[in-house]
């Protein structure tokens, strides 16, 4: 699995989070990155060609598209994560 680490610079034009690919080994998940977006192809267990393209720029929404056989299924999407945090208590 690839993982994206930047520091956030809220309030300050941070420019692009660099892709570190250093570790990165070839196999069925081919990952290529320049200096705006990190692309991800991979072929599914029926043979279809999947993509998923992330923008490294955190001004722009992070999800670029993903397509399924050159069809996009999502376009300029920003996940939004909840979470919670407490104490758990019996009962």
């Amino acid at each position: 699995m690839l993982f994206l680490a930047a520091t956030s610079q809220v309030g300050s034009a941070a420019g692009a989070v660099p892709a570190d690919l250093s570790q990165y080994r070839s196999g069925p998940v081919r990952v290529t990155a320049d200096e705006s977006e990190l692309r991800a192809d991979w072929n599914d267990e029926a043979g279809e060609g999947w993509r998923a393209v992330f923008s490294l720029d955190p001004e722009e929404p992070l999800i670029r598209e993903i397509a399924v056989e050159g069809e996009t299924v999502l376009k300029e999407a920003r996940p939004l994560y909840v979470g919670e945090s407490g104490k758990r208590r019996k009962g």
